[in-house]
C-alpha cells in the first residue's frame, strides 16, 4: 500500500513546483520622450505646501483640512473598504492551499408497507480532502489577488493625492475671492471719496452735475458686485466642506481652518528636464495600472490550469448504527487515497476562458501604457501652463504699479481743478481691471503649481 501510494504521489509532488501561464514581466510603457519639452532643468521639485512652509498659516490650515478629509471623505472611505475586500479575497485565495475538512451527522427512519416493517439509521461522518496545486492554479490565484490588493492600495493613494490637490485648489479659489472682496472694499472707500468730491464741486458750481452722477453710478455698481463676490467665496467654502465630508455650514463655525491670507505667495519651483522614470516609479495611478496588469496576467495561468488534471487526496471515517443510542454496534469504515479528475470534454470552454483572460491581460497592458502617457502629458501641460502664467506676472505687476500712479495723479489733478472727472473714472476703472487680472493670474499660477506637484507625485 505504501509503495503504491508513493508511486502515485511522487510524480504529483515533482510537478507541484511548476505553474502554468505567463510569468510576470514589467509592462512596456511605450515610446515616451526622455525629457519634457518645457523642462528647464531648474531647481528641485517640491510640493506647493512642502516642509519649508509648514510653519505658515496657509500650510497649517490646509494640512488640518487634509486630515479631516482623509477621515471623512466618502470616496476615501470607499477606497479603504475596497482594500479590506481585496485583503479578504487574498486570504481566501491562500486558504485554498490547505485541506478542507467536513463533519456530518444524521438519523433517518423508514417504513415499508408491503411487507410491513420499519427501520432506523443513524450516521456520523468525518472527511477531509486536499487538492494538490499541481499546475499552479492556486498560486496564480494568490498572485492575482495579491496584485489586486496592491492595486487597491494605490487607488487609495491616488484618491488621496487627488483629494489633496482639490482641497488646495479650492483654498486658492477662496483666497482669490477674498482678495477680490478686499480690492472691491478698498475701491468702495475710494469711490465714496470720489462721490463726495464730485458732489462738493457740483454744489460749489465748480463741476457739472454729470460728474456727480457718474461718481454715484460707479459707486452703486461697485456696491452691487459685493454680494456676488461673497456668494462665490461661500461657494468655495461649501465645496471644501463637501471634499472634507462635512455638512454645509460646518466650517462657518471653524474659522481657524480657513485662516490663510487672502492670496499668499505659495510655491514657485523649477520644472525638471527629465521626468518619465520618476513618474513611472512614483505616481500611484501608474503603479495601480501596473498592478492591475500583473493581476490580469496571473488570471491567464488560473484559466490555463483547467486544461490539466487535478489530483485530490481524500480521507474519511464514518459510523453507521441502527439506533442513535447504540454506537457500540455501529459499522465503522475508513477510507484514504488519491483521486484524479480531468474534464477532457470541456476543453472548448477552457479555451474560451483562456482567450478571455489573455484579452483582459492585453487590455490591462494597454491601460498601463495609457496611464504612463497620460502622466507624461499631465506634467507637460501643467509645466507649460505654469510657465505661461509666471511669464506674465512681471509685466502685469509693472502695469498695475504704473496704473496706480496714473490713478493717483488723475485724482490729484481733479482735486486741483486741473483735470476732468472722466479721467479719474477711466484711470480708476483701469486700475481695478489691472489688479483683478494680476491676482487672477497669480491664482492660476498657484493652481498650475498644485497640478504640477500632483502630476509629479510630489507630496
Amino acid at each position: 500500500m505504501n509503495s503504491r501510494l508513493t508511486a502515485t504521489l511522487l510524480p504529483a509532488l515533482l510537478l507541484a513546483g511548476c505553474a502554468v501561464g505567463p510569468d510576470y514581466a514589467p509592462p512596456d510603457p511605450g515610446a515616451l520622450p526622455g525629457a519634457l519639452p518645457g523642462g528647464d532643468g531648474g531647481g528641485e521639485v517640491r510640493a506647493v505646501f512642502g516642509p519649508e512652509g509648514t510653519g505658515t498659516a496657509e500650510a497649517q490650515a490646509i494640512t488640518a483640512l487634509w486630515e479631516i478629509a482623509a477621515t471623512n471623505n466618502l470616496d476615501i472611505l470607499q477606497a479603504v473598504k475596497r482594500i479590506e475586500a481585496s485583503r479578504a479575497a487574498l486570504a481566501g485565495s491562500r486558504a485554498e492551499y490547505w485541506p478542507s475538512v467536513g463533519f456530518s451527522a444524521g438519523t433517518s427512519k423508514a417504513k415499508n408497507f408491503n411487507p410491513s416493517s420499519s427501520s432506523e439509521r443513524s450516521t456520523l461522518g468525518f472527511d477531509a480532502s486536499w487538492e494538490l496545486d499541481l499546475f499552479g492554479k492556486v498560486r496564480r490565484s494568490v498572485e492575482a489577488a495579491g496584485a489586486e490588493l496592491e492595486a487597491s492600495e494605490y487607488s487609495l493613494a491616488d484618491a488621496l493625492a487627488s483629494l489633496r490637490a482639490e482641497i488646495a485648489g479650492e483654498c486658492v479659489n477662496l483666497a482669490l475671492q477674498r482678495r477680490l472682496l478686499e480690492i472691491t472694499g478698498k475701491n468702495l472707500d475710494l469711490q465714496r471719496d470720489f462721490e463726495k468730491i464730485a458732489r462738493e464741486k457740483f454744489e460749489a458750481g465748480l463741476a457739472p452735475e454729470l460728474d456727480w452722477l457718474s461718481a454715484q453710478s460707479q459707486l452703486f455698481a461697485t456696491e452691487a458686485s459685493l454680494p456676488s463676490l461673497a456668494a462665490s467665496a461661500t461657494g468655495c467654502v461649501r465645496r471644501i466642506e463637501l471634499l472634507c465630508g462635512l455638512t454645509p455650514g460646518t466650517l462657518d463655525n471653524e474659522p481657524e481652518l480657513l485662516s490663510f491670507p487672502p492670496l499668499p505667495e505659495w510655491g514657485g519651483f523649477g520644472v525638471p528636464a527629465t521626468v518619465p522614470s520618476e513618474l513611472l516609479r512614483r505616481r500611484p495611478d501608474v503603479r495601480r495600472a501596473e498592478r492591475a496588469y500583473a493581476a490580469a496576467l496571473a488570471r491567464v495561468g488560473v484559466s490555463q490550469a483547467s486544461y490539466y488534471p487535478s489530483l485530490t487526496i481524500g480521507a474519511g471515517f464514518s459510523l453507521a448504527s441502527d439506533s442513535f443510542a447504540r454506537w457500540g454496534d455501529a459499522v465503522r469504515s475508513i477510507s484514504f487515497g488519491p483521486s484524479v479528475s480531468w474534464s477532457i470534454l470541456s476543453f472548448g470552454r477552457t479555451k474560451a476562458r483562456v482567450a478571455q483572460a489573455r484579452a483582459a491581460a492585453e487590455e490591462a497592458a494597454i491601460a498601463y501604457r495609457a496611464a504612463a502617457l497620460n502622466a507624461f502629458h499631465e506634467v507637460e501641460d501643467a509645466a507649460v501652463s505654469l510657465a505661461g502664467y509666471e511669464a506674465r506676472l512681471p509685466a502685469l505687476t509693472a502695469a498695475r504699479d504704473a496704473q496706480r500712479r496714473a490713478d493717483d495723479l488723475a485724482l490729484k489733478m481733479y482735486r486741483e481743478d486741473l483735470g476732468e472727472y472722466r479721467d479719474v473714472l477711466t484711470a480708476h476703472q483701469s486700475l481695478l481691471s489691472h489688479e483683478r487680472t494680476l491676482d487672477e493670474v497669480r491664482a492660476n499660477a498657484i493652481l498650475s503649481q498644485i497640478t504640477l506637484a500632483k502630476a509629479l507625485a510630489v507630496q
